[in-house]
């Protein structure tokens, strides 16, 4: 019942804060959104994904989060979100090397590697702009599938924190958060791709998401995404 009372509140602040949005957010189609993304049939044991990451980099620290709480919260919205968890597992790789407070010279901190302008897609995604930022039926969609199958106490980051450099350090101290956010955006660019690549293949829609989650407009973004696509295949070859 309170769940209910609070996502009506939720859905008058969409109509409400779309009055102020001064510039629009990221559109997808509900449909694109809704797809299956998991193109690998091999399951991924959070045992050996433990293991993965502790192989990748002994090192990492276990604060805030140990290799078995991370294996089992990429597996768990790999699920919900319909996304491939060996690809998802790779771009973490790519990005942080798993290090929970790993930080580049640009700016984008954590898992997930998240820039100012990941987390305003984000945000747009989870409704801080209303309608100008995302259709209705998308943030109700998020929202149902956030709370419902990921983490009944998932909040958006922009309800938390008013600032970007407040968001960006819940990112790097409370990594779930890195996980949410990075897989919200990369099915959100998935989605994106869908629509662009109707013909294409799964690995077809993957690249060109991963190309757009690297945000170079260099060709490194083609290397970026060839190299995720890689370690995910590797991954994969490992499991039995």
């Amino acid at each position: 019942m309170a769940l209910k009372f609070y996502r009506g509140i939720f859905m008058i602040s969409l109509s409400l804060s779309s009055s102020f949005a001064q510039q629009k957010g990221f559109f997808v189609k509900n449909h694109h959104l809704k797809s299956n993304f998991i193109i690998s049939k091999k399951t991924l044991s959070i045992s050996n994904l433990s293991r993965y990451i502790r192989q990748t980099n002994p090192s990492r620290s276990s604060d805030y989060m140990d290799n078995e709480q991370m294996a089992e919260t990429i597996l768990r919205i790999s699920s919900c979100l319909e996304i491939d968890p060996y690809i998802f597992t790779a771009l973490i790789r790519k990005e942080s090397s798993f290090r929970t407070h790993a930080k580049s010279p640009t700016g984008a901190v954590g898992l997930t590697q998240f820039t100012t302008l990941g987390l305003n897609e984000v945000n747009d995604q989870l409704g801080a702009k209303g309608r100008a930022g995302a259709p209705v039926a998308n943030t109700e969609y998020w929202l149902n599938l956030m709370t419902e199958c990921v983490d009944y106490d998932f909040q958006a980051l922009y309800h938390q924190n008013e600032t970007i450099r407040a968001q960006k350090s819940v990112i790097m101290n409370q990594p779930k958060y890195a996980l949410y956010y990075g897989s919200i955006l990369l099915k959100t660019y998935l989605a994106h791709q869908k629509r662009k690549i109707e013909n294409g293949t799964l690995h077809d829609i993957y690249r060109k998401a991963l190309e757009q989650y690297n945000g170079e407009v260099t060709p490194r973004r083609q290397s970026y995404a060839a190299k995720i696509l890689k370690y995910a295949h590797l991954l994969e070859r490992k499991q039995k």
